[in-house]
């Protein structure tokens, strides 16, 4: 998971106590604000876990206090990163999911909050679909067919269906589908 946002804060707290062993005074919100040219109240919404900073900004935050941007990461930020992309982004490659995660790395405006709470309300790792990603239930079938768990579950290599075949497939999971329904129908 993802530092929570107060997790985060204690850290940067750290971070800044690091520095000020190093220099042999107390570094202060004002002064880490003053050397990365923000203002102190938002180092201290960082720091009391009310925000959370871009990557960029939290990359000058350990140059700034003299640590390694690994102080302030978790074990798996690229895994939930990539993990998001990939729940947004079903088709992706991992190469280029890869290049997307160092892109949103680099991004100063990259909202942290919206990936970390997405990742915490979706902690199965569950897509969140009730954006109504799909205009037809045949899209919707399409999608989950090329899961690959799903095809690995029936047995049929999705890729190697021509178009026709595809077509068919999915017009014959609905239908199944539907019948099924029946069942459960009050």
């Amino acid at each position: 998971m993802i530092l929570s946002k107060k997790e985060l804060g204690e850290l940067v707290k750290g971070a800044r106590k690091i520095k000020s062993e190093k220099i042999g005074k107390l570094y202060t919100q004002k002064m880490l604000a003053s050397d990365l040219n923000k203002s102190q109240s938002y180092i201290g919404d960082i720091e009391s876990g009310r925000t959370y900073p871009s990557f960029v900004l939290l990359t000058q935050i350990a140059d700034a206090c003299g640590v390694s941007i690994s102080f302030f990461q978790d074990e798996n930020l690229n895994i939930n990163i990539e993990k998001f992309i990939k729940s947004r982004l079903n088709k992706e490659k991992d190469e280029d999911v890869s290049h997307i995660v160092d892109h949103m790395k680099s991004d100063p405006e990259l909202d942290m909050d919206y990936i970390h709470d997405y990742l915490k309300n979706n902690s199965e790792g569950r897509s969140n679909f009730q954006g109504n990603l799909f205009k037809t239930p045949e899209e919707a079938v399409k999608f989950l067919l090329n899961q690959p768990v799903i095809a690995s579950f029936l047995g049929v290599n999705i890729t190697k269906l021509s178009d026709k075949d595809m077509s068919e497939f999915i017009d014959d999971c609905l239908k199944q589908i539907k019948l099924i329904s029946y069942k459960y129908r009050k």
